[in-house]
């Protein structure tokens, strides 16, 4: 089928634009060519979980919780449009303790943005959310389900109720299926640590009769807290993105290089307002402005952003949080689709984005 006008102008100007970033970062500019291609807004920080190696679980943040205000999300999406495909609605808290979380997602979805929003699940406790969910015109919703049983699952995800989730998970595939719609694809995101793999295989079986696709993730931990690493480290060294070194210590098993595909190509907004570079500066260590005072194209290429490029680029082992930072390190270690014509398609897609 022929695109439309507006399909062929978004294609191309998107295409443009990447291909602006990517020579950007090729020639090492610190001034760079084009937009963001995709972005990160946090609804809230706040969260109703109490992850022990999240930073908002672990009550680390220092910044007060907060919720986005939709005229601020509005005016960003409409400056970020049309060059952002991707809009990733959350970072450090459930995005959907925002109310204005539903009209966040039409309002970028009729902007032909893709949106993608990562929860605990919090979100299908609420029967009356499920509807609202295929309404919005979600793309992709990520739900993190670290064990295939209540007891395994809440060692991590303190405070979050599995079979509410689970329930709400089969309902949303149900409504789907009467709907005869393929949105929300969702994703049952399994973070492997010691104290779940072995319920991998049963959590992936569990995904498939819930209509979802299965990922295995492997956990980050903080390098700062070294008695986490033998708490939470899977004893399958093949499920891990560290390698314990002969000191003892552990690393990653890549290589950090000096420097960065993100600051060529994405950012991050928290829900005050605050512009960081990436979801791995968990305490705003590395500010580059608010978009309450600057536009989004003025702190792409404002002096922070540019210092930052230049500085990663010849030294990256000085910089926090980038010198911690694991985005180096295989992350994703397999997806299993449903046996769908649509999940066999997706299979392939998530296969060559993480090679």
């Amino acid at each position: 089928m022929l695109l439309s006008l507006r399909e062929a102008w978004l294609t191309f100007t998107r295409a443009a634009n990447f291909g602006l970033l990517s020579i950007s970062h090729r020639l090492k500019r610190i001034e760079v060519w084009g937009m963001p291609e995709y972005v990160m807004i946090e609804p809230t920080n706040a969260c109703n979980a109490r992850c022990p190696l999240c930073p908002t679980g672990a009550g680390q943040i220092t910044r007060a919780a907060k919720m986005m205000e939709i005229d601020i999300f509005k005016r960003l999406v409409d400056e970020i449009f049309p060059y952002v495909h991707t809009l990733n609605l959350w970072n450090l808290g459930e995005p959907f303790l925002n109310r204005r979380s539903f009209d966040m997602i039409r309002y970028a979805q009729e902007h032909a943005i893709r949106v993608k929003v990562s929860t605990n699940g919090w979100v299908l406790y609420q029967s009356e959310n499920i509807g609202q969910l295929i309404d919005s015109g979600l793309a992709q919703l990520i739900v993190s389900l670290d064990g295939a049983t209540a007891e395994t699952f809440n060692q991590y995800r303190v405070g979050v109720d599995f079979e509410r989730v689970l329930t709400g998970l089969r309902l949303l595939r149900d409504e789907k299926t009467r709907r005869q719609v393929t949105h929300p694809v969702v994703e049952w995101q399994f973070i492997v640590m010691r104290h779940n793999e072995h319920e991998i295989e049963e959590a992936r079986r569990l995904a498939r009769e819930a209509g979802a696709i299965f990922s295995v993730k492997t956990v980050g931990v903080p390098a700062s807290a070294p008695s986490l690493f033998e708490r939470f480290l899977p004893s399958n060294k093949e499920l891990t993105r560290y390698v314990q070194k002969e000191d003892g210590t552990y690393d990653l098993t890549v290589e950090r290089k000096n420097d960065c595909y993100l600051l060529w190509h994405s950012l991050v907004v928290n829900a005050d307002g605050q512009v960081i570079p990436c979801c791995w500066d968990y305490y705003d260590e590395l500010p580059l402005g608010n978009v309450s005072q600057q536009t989004i194209r003025q702190i792409w290429n404002g002096p922070q952003m540019q210092e930052l490029r230049r500085k990663i680029l010849t030294s990256r082992r000085d910089l926090s949080p980038c010198a911690e930072c694991t985005v180096d390190a295989r992350l994703a270690l397999s997806l299993t689709a449903p046996r769908t014509r649509l999940g066999r398609l997706w299979s392939r897609f998530a296969q060559a984005r993480k090679n």
